[in-house]
């Protein structure tokens, strides 16, 4: 959330906040929804799950921790 308050899943979002980041994980039953309530007007940024993934694969010779971070993050995502 760029700006703005809303609201998701009960709790109240102010810039800075940042939800939906399962969209990760491969098995779309385990992504739950990103849908939220605009309080104010807001401005938000989103990314698509290909297009992070193509940046990962882009940067893994100048990061190469990157793509092991990932990896775990959507293992502790999933359990």
């Amino acid at each position: 959330l760029i700006c703005g308050l809303a609201t998701h899943n009960g709790h109240l979002r102010r810039s800075g906040s940042v939800w939906g980041e399962d969209f990760v994980l491969s098995d779309a039953a385990l992504v739950e929804p990103a849908e939220c309530f605009a309080m104010t007007y807001v401005e938000t940024m989103a990314i698509g799950r290909e297009t992070f993934l193509r940046i990962v694969e882009t940067h893994k010779d100048t990061c190469p921790e990157l793509k092991r971070r990932v990896r775990r993050f959507c293992i502790w995502l999933a359990f």
